[in-house]
């Protein structure tokens, strides 16, 4: 894949990523990428599946993979119910995206950063009120090229301050 790493984190995050590739072709991908995302992430993150409630009691449906930050009386269960506020970032996992994944990833982001959240206050646990959205594969059907222009188109419909990530040789891409 690449040459050899030399930073000790670096290292644990290629590692990790190769680990994450081959879990992949076993189990569901988000189940994959949840399970390395919380070998990385430290109390008071978590990764997983997850209902959303925001500050006026509406749900969401189940995301599949969700980074929250959670108190320590918190159990771990298949799907949390969380709160808005406590939601860091939403990844929309998907093996092969395609232009229909990405708008769907878009649409599933938009609904997360539509919630509306309580202003900050005073916790025992930290939390953020800006989510971020992440879209993960391991392939595309397209060029990144052409799936950049896709995400331009989808950009100015949403208003939300969305911004672009670069990808890493156009082979595995986080927006």
């Amino acid at each position: 894949m690449c040459s050899t790493v030399q930073d000790p984190i670096a290292q644990q995050v290629h590692k990790a990523a190769e680990a994450l590739l081959t879990a992949a072709q076993k189990m569901k991908l988000s189940e994959a990428l949840n399970h390395k995302l919380n070998q990385f992430l430290k109390w008071p993150y978590r990764a997983g599946p997850a209902c959303i409630t925001d500050s006026e009691g509406i749900s969401t449906q189940g995301f599949e993979s969700i980074i929250y930050t959670s108190s320590k009386t918190d159990s771990q269960q298949n799907q949390a119910q969380v709160k808005a506020e406590t939601v860091a970032a939403c990844l929309h996992a998907v093996n092969t995206l395609t232009p229909e994944e990405l708008r769907a990833g878009y649409e599933q982001i938009a609904t997360i950063k539509r919630l509306k959240r309580t202003p900050s206050s005073h916790t025992d646990f930290p939390h953020t009120d800006t989510p971020l959205g992440i879209i993960f594969s391991v392939q595309a059907t397209l060029p990144i090229e052409r799936l950049g222009e896709e995400m331009a188109l989808l950009n100015p419909r949403k208003g939300i301050g969305w911004r672009d990530q670069d990808c890493d040789n156009g082979r595995r891409c986080a927006w």
